[in-house]
């Protein structure tokens, strides 16, 4: 059970519910002496002491309620277990415990690295979109939908007229796999928008090139 972390947390999970006779969501002290009495029996050992027992349950009850919660009863079982095994065994199960905490560690450091390379790489994408300025091309066209045919208003932004229109047929292709009847672009307009330091004259076309900018830098950042 002890080196099978599945198996540890489906029996751990068994043992709790079932010794928690008032249904409260935690085992109080009197539940804990029933489960470790019904344990021992099943292990064939000799009975804990109830001192010892209670030792184990204060050391376990880390916010000190007098009870023990559903994240505080797995490391007190766990420790009751280990005891209860030959040395030769517990020496073994001590070592997939030290490997799985090294193992959990690294992944744990590898997690952070990656994270703080995420936010430094963010960063260097919002400094660059910050500091741009030129001309962008803003395309606004309709997708015509429903069996009247209604238009559906899109926009997209892009550094040319060419990959407007390139994003206009993947924005319409991609409607098109929501509402199959969906038929565009149409009625394609190209404006052209002046850009200085990442900013627009109106706060909505700011908003959109923003975005362009950033997911065009982010590939520019990732790949570099």
């Amino acid at each position: 059970i002890l080196t099978n972390a599945r198996c540890f947390e489906q029996v751990c999970s068994l043992r709790f519910r079932r010794f928690d006779s008032n249904g409260n969501g935690a085992l109080e002290f009197p539940e804990l002496l029933a489960m470790i009495a019904d344990l021992c029996q099943f292990l064939g050992i000799e009975a804990a002491e109830e001192s010892k027992v209670r030792a184990a349950f204060d050391t376990a009850d880390k916010n000190h309620d007098g009870v023990l919660s559903k994240s505080e009863f797995p490391p007190f079982f766990r420790a009751f277990l280990k005891k209860a095994l030959p040395s030769a065994e517990r020496w073994e199960v001590e070592e997939v415990e030290r490997f799985e905490t090294e193992t959990r560690a690294a992944s744990e450091e590898a997690a952070r690295a990656e994270e703080q390379r995420n936010e430094i790489l963010e960063a260097e994408v919002q400094r660059l979109v910050e500091s741009h300025s030129g001309k962008l091309v803003i395309a606004e066209f309709d997708v015509l939908q429903g069996q009247k045919y209604d238009a559906e208003e899109h926009t997209v932004v892009s550094a040319t007229k060419e990959g407007a229109l390139a994003f206009a047929k993947v924005a319409t292709a991609q409607r098109q796999k929501e509402n199959p009847g969906a038929q565009g672009p149409f009625n394609l307009r190209y404006r052209e928008v002046e850009v200085k330091d990442g900013q627009c004259s109106s706060a909505a076309y700011t908003e959109m090139v923003q975005r362009f900018l950033a997911m065009e830098y982010r590939k520019e950042v990732s790949s570099g």
